[in-house]
């Protein structure tokens, strides 16, 4: 025999039907919405971290970039230097030449008067030390 039911009583199940399939689609809807939740918030937390390693990382290029000119700045100098003690070591030589042939010829010539036959080699020791200094294999390019 079918199982019958009152009117009321299978009007009351399919209301407790509908409120419990109301229920659990109301819970569905919670835990997407939950986990949608989660999931914003990972990606904002993972959004915030990667922002934060691309600022230290411009930081960190910043800085170094700062560096790089300093030492560029300074090799520069270093290298002007370096010229300019080249030009002077031309010139200390081209005078030492110069007080080297006045000294030849003052030693060689019979007719120099004594005060200056004299005053040479005072002036040749001054340079002398400078001479004892300098590698005589030394080698420099003239930058006139």
């Amino acid at each position: 025999m079918p199982c019958r039911h009152s009117k009321t009583s299978s009007k009351k199940l399919q209301a407790q039907f509908k409120a419990l399939k109301a229920a659990h689609k109301s819970q569905v809807h919670q835990f997407k919405v939950q986990s949608l939740q989660k999931e914003v918030t990972t990606l904002t937390e993972f959004e915030i971290l990667q922002s934060e390693q691309i600022r230290q990382q411009e930081e960190e290029t910043q800085f170094h970039n700062e560096l790089w000119a300093i030492v560029q700045k300074e090799c520069w100098e270093a290298q002007k230097k370096v010229i300019q003690q080249d030009k002077e070591i031309v010139e200390l030589k081209k005078k030492l030449g110069q007080l080297k042939k006045d000294y030849e010829i003052a030693t060689l010539t019979w007719h120099a008067p004594v005060s200056h036959f004299f005053q040479i080699p005072e002036r040749l020791m001054e340079y002398k030390s400078d001479e004892d200094l300098t590698d005589s294999s030394f080698s420099t390019t003239s930058y006139d």
